[in-house]
């Protein structure tokens, strides 16, 4: 077979390839020779009507790589009869995520078509699949941006909102979310029915029809004022559900906050739980100017980490308040290691290149400091670590980027391939990680039109769209024609400093763990 399929693209290479091997070669018993096939044939579906009706004929093909493939090919014949085989060959196998893809991209210009077809074939048994497919399509609907297509998505979250259906619906919603959130100018749609689901019990639906109205705005309407008005009542009762309380000070984020200022303030305080906090700092942020930022840092003190996190977006929001973080550090009154990671990189990238240096001064060792802690670790790299050890810090302190062995998230590059590195590499890899970035996961910066700053790896992008994904693992689908910018960084998607979390043992386990030969493991 393998000789088979090097036979057919050399023919191919020399031109000298017709259909009647392409046709022998679709009916091949060994899979990889029907699925090359049906890659050779693409260039000439156009003017071979017979070998479009040979490939229409395969779509129950018993290898899921052919009909991989043939989704693919199918993408690019434009006829009622591959629309149809493209929709069987994509909801037989709904469950891989590479199906999707491939079904969304072969008809990107029928999405709709695409999440009414699915409506009709979700079920239960496939929820998760069917939920990350109804979050893709939607946000290919929201990227687009017609009008109509949008409603008949708001419609159907009209009059279903009970069941495993309300699971799918905020997928739905949270999927327009993606694709609207940088379009400008935004599509009218019925606003209406975003401001009915503000009631519904399912906190998710809740908060995807909040997010929606974030960015499409607020409908004129005669109950809009009195529901704000509850959601002040709701925001400061302690006895309400806190995630009830969450979705009321986001209401009030998104209706214009500057009236609720102190209000806000008085929940920024450790007696109230985390969530009320981040949701009254997020709040506080959309109020323009620098005088959010000098009541921040008055309480950073008393703040949580996970506080401090939403603390710190503040000061990204309005061009005043960047050079009052840096002048903070440089005071003192702030120490760097309260920073999150993302936040001390976002200073180290900044716009303003005078800030930007300065905050590299403060924040970042030089390479005479990194040296010493290199050796300070390397001192005890000879003793035997414990691999089992290592492996409860990796879930610990890596896996939120990184996967092995089945634990963590692929966020950063895989690191099946690290373990025959040599330790010291590794070592020097973990400590400075801007001294080594793996291709394909450069962090980019993407300035849009509107003025919005993100920041992420490339997850993946089709000729009109890109994803991109932090760190934390939000990703923001990007229509291209939005963007005005976009750079790739110079620093590592990975903090420094690990030092502060890893010590000299724990490093010397977690670098048996990465080593750990594969026949070793569980």
């Amino acid at each position: 077979p393998q000789a088979r399929v090097h036979a057919l693209w050399t023919l191919d290479a020399l031109g000298k390839l017709n259909t009647r091997l392409i046709e022998q070669a679709l009916e091949h018993p060994e899979a990889g020779v029907r699925q090359n096939a049906v890659l050779l044939a693409e260039p000439l579906l156009s003017a071979t009507p017979h070998l479009v009706e040979k490939l229409l004929q395969m779509v129950q093909d018993p290898d899921p790589k052919v009909r991989f493939q043939l989704l693919c090919t199918l993408g690019n014949v434009n006829t009622r009869r591959a629309q149809a085989a493209r929709e069987q060959l994509l909801f037989r196998d709904i469950d891989d995520p590479w199906m999707q893809i491939a079904g969304l991209s072969a008809a990107s210009n029928s999405a709709l078509r695409l999440f009414q077809a699915a409506t009709s074939h979700a079920s239960q048994d496939s929820q998760q699949s069917y939920e990350r497919f109804f979050r893709q399509v939607c946000a290919l609907i929201g990227a687009q941006g017609r009008a109509p297509e949008i409603t008949t998505v708001l419609n159907l979250a009209r009059h279903r909102t009970t069941g495993i259906s309300a699971v799918w619906l905020a997928a739905c919603l949270e999927g327009l979310y993606e694709g609207l959130a940088y379009r400008n100018p935004q599509p009218i749609i019925q606003k209406e029915i975003l401001l009915d689901l503000l009631e519904n019990p399912m906190t998710r639906l809740r908060r995807a029809a909040l997010g929606l109205l974030e960015v499409v705005g607020f409908p004129p309407s005669s109950s809009l004022e009195q529901k704000v008005s509850d959601a002040a009542s709701i925001a400061v009762d302690a006895r309400a559900d806190s995630e009830r309380r969450a979705d009321a000070l986001q209401l009030l984020a998104i209706t214009g906050p500057a009236k609720f200022q102190e209000l806000l303030q008085k929940l920024v305080n450790p007696s109230q739980p985390e969530e009320i906090q981040t949701a009254a700092l997020s709040a506080l942020g959309q109020i323009k100017g620098p005088e959010i930022a000098a009541f921040v840092l008055e309480r950073w003190s008393a703040m949580t980490p996970a506080v401090r996190d939403e603390a710190a977006e503040i000061f990204f929001l309005d061009l005043s308040r960047p050079p009052l973080l840096v002048e903070a550090l440089a005071q003192g009154k702030l120490q760097p290691w309260t920073l999150s990671f993302r936040s001390r990189r976002r200073l180290m990238m900044y716009r303003n290149p005078e800030l930007r240096e300065k905050a590299r001064t403060l924040l970042i060792a030089t390479a005479k400091q990194r040296q010493e802690v290199i050796r300070n670790y390397q001192a005890i790299l000879d003793r035997p670590g414990d691999a089992t050890r290592g492996g409860e810090i990796f879930e610990r302190e890596c896996s939120r980027c990184h996967r092995l062995e089945g634990i963590g998230q692929q966020f950063g590059p895989d690191l099946a391939t690290v373990r025959n590195r040599p330790v010291q590499v590794l070592l020097e890899d973990i400590l400075i990680p801007n001294s080594s970035i793996a291709q394909g996961y450069e962090l980019y910066v993407v300035l849009l039109r509107g003025g919005a700053n993100l920041e992420g790896v490339i997850a993946d992008q089709t000729p009109s769209t890109l994803r991109l994904i932090n760190e934390e693992g939000k990703e923001n689908l990007i229509v291209r024609t939005e963007i005005s910018e976009m750079y790739a960084a110079q620093l590592s998607a990975m903090p420094d400093g690990l030092e502060k979390q890893i010590n000299p043992v724990e490093m010397v386990d977690l670098l048996a763990f990465l080593k750990r030969p594969k026949t070793d493991t569980n």
